[in-house]
């Protein structure tokens, strides 16, 4: 009987699948994982603001509600809410939501907005009138003082990651896609 020494096909494959799979760990890194989490956040915010305008049109708890809204807490919350115009104003008054329900970006990522060629953190004094969003029973977008909210553009941003993503909004439309840094514009996918 011979003694031999070696490796089975089976302990030969194992071994090439955990080195595989560590090779590609390796490669993607840490980046790849980010941008997948930019994505989602993205991904994320863009139903959510498909549910605001649905639920706009759709539903109301009060005879004082005339639409659906998010609100930016920072650059990393916001909370959506249903709008009850209670002095029947037409104005977003502190007070005047209802169902509000706060909802966190992952850790280390941040939302812009779109201020002619410069993005600014969604609660600055110069981008108040974009906070907060609402849409009203018809689906179409409104600021603070029920003024067009169209042309607004979000977008995601990590320190760690050069791509970001954005979510835009038109009078009739949201849309996602890629923030492209040099033309300072969403090119939508």
């Amino acid at each position: 009987m011979s003694n031999s020494r070696g490796f089975t096909l089976v302990e030969l494959i194992v071994t090439v699948a955990v080195a595989g799979t560590l090779a590609v760990t390796a490669y993607l890194g840490n980046d790849f994982l980010v941008k997948h989490r930019i994505r989602s956040a993205s991904r994320d915010f863009y139903a959510t603001l498909q549910t605001l305008r649905q639920d706009a049109m759709s539903k109301s708890t009060a005879n004082t509600s005339i639409g659906h809204g998010l609100r930016f807490n920072s650059p990393t919350s916001y909370t959506i809410f249903e709008f009850l115009d209670a002095d029947n104003d037409y104005e977003y008054d502190a007070g005047e939501e209802a169902g509000a329900g706060s909802r966190k970006f992952p850790d280390g990522m941040v939302v812009r907005i779109k201020d002619g060629t410069d993005l600014k953190d969604p609660t600055h004094a110069d981008v108040a009138a974009f906070n907060p969003l609402i849409f009203d029973r018809r689906g179409l977008t409104r600021g603070a003082t029920w003024s067009s909210a169209a042309g607004r553009t979000y977008v995601f941003e990590h320190p760690i990651v050069a791509q970001s993503t954005c979510v835009t909004i038109s009078l009739v439309r949201i849309r996602e896609g890629l923030w492209d840094q040099g033309a300072t514009d969403c090119v939508i996918q």
